[in-house]
């Protein structure tokens, strides 16, 4: 049995004990997690401003292209919150992601992504990753 398979197991026979030491950890702990909290909100206030901006101008159409620009990544999607969590969880860095244009059809966007990626830029996280 793998670690991953044994935690999962024991989280799931010992729910109700977790989540019980969790509320007591909560609830001991409200001021510093406070803090914390604080502390992450204001060094990612950029990100956030960035990223809620780009949210709110998708509501007008389906699709967007980004970059990455640390990365030299060109994507596209239609959920751009979504996506920079995602590539944060696997590490890619995304400090001044930018939208660089809405499409109201995913073939639009297709089509503007391959020209992008023609002049150089990266379409696939597996190729950035390969490269580290």
């Amino acid at each position: 049995m793998t670690k991953k398979e044994y935690d999962k197991k024991y989280r799931q026979a010992n729910k109700e004990k977790i989540a019980a030491k969790s509320k007591v950890y909560r609830k001991d702990n409200k001021e510093k997690l406070a803090a914390q909290k604080k502390a992450y909100n204001k060094a990612n206030k950029e990100i956030k401003a960035a990223s809620d901006k780009a949210y709110r101008a998708s509501l007008n159409h389906d699709y967007c292209i980004y970059i990455l620009p640390k990365e030299r990544y060109i994507g596209v999607t239609k959920n751009i919150t979504d996506r920079i969590r995602n590539h944060n969880s696997i590490e890619l860095n995304t400090e001044g992601f930018r939208v660089l244009q809405y499409f109201d059809t995913r073939q639009e966007a297709g089509h503007r992504e391959r020209w992008l990626h023609s002049k150089g830029y990266k379409g696939s996280v597996k190729q950035i990753l390969e490269q580290r």
